[in-house]
């Protein structure tokens, strides 16, 4: 074989794999191991609050904005720009959660929030995403995970939704 046919045949196969492995400009590539938080990450406003299947009045919480980074998590409010929570994010593996077919996806979260730097007790938690909004249920320190989105019924269980804010 020339070497021209050698070199057109080495590209060939080169650009095969590309292709195969969508590692070509313009595609997409998805990572290998996606984690469970990646579609939660980046900025997030809040939209509502609700507790005991009613909605809280918009001026109980302000106005307020979510960052998610990796597995760290800071809840500003808008008014001032003051810093009204953070700390960290762990999914958890517990298999507690309802599984309803035509149901959005639970991740189950473990949220540990930080005050003056120091981890407080932990809140057992759920995220989803529903119309591309992000939907985060919680009890208070030492409640069991909620498994539904649902603050019906069910004392001093949160539910915040926030909207993906625009770059």
């Amino acid at each position: 074989m020339s070497s021209s046919k050698k070199l057109i045949a080495g590209c060939f196969a080169f650009v095969f794999l590309a292709m195969a492995t969508g590692f070509l400009p313009g595609q997409d590539a998805k990572p290998a191991n996606p984690k469970p938080l990646d579609p939660f990450q980046g900025s997030w406003q809040l939209e509502k609050v609700e507790a005991d299947g009613n909605q809280l009045p918009p001026d109980l919480f302000g106005a307020a904005n979510l960052e998610i980074k990796g597995n760290e998590y800071t809840l500003t409010k808008t008014s001032g720009n003051k810093v009204a929570v953070k700390g960290k994010l762990a999914t958890s593996d517990e298999k507690t959660l309802a599984k309803d077919p035509k149901g959005p996806d639970l991740i189950a979260i473990d949220i540990t929030p930080e005050a003056d730097g120091k981890p407080l007790d932990p809140q057992k938690g759920i995220f989803a995403l529903v119309s591309g909004k992000l939907h985060l249920c919680s009890g208070p320190p030492g409640a069991a995970r909620p498994n539904s989105l649902s603050t019906q019924g069910r004392e001093a269980v949160t539910l915040m939704v926030f909207n993906r804010k625009k770059p």
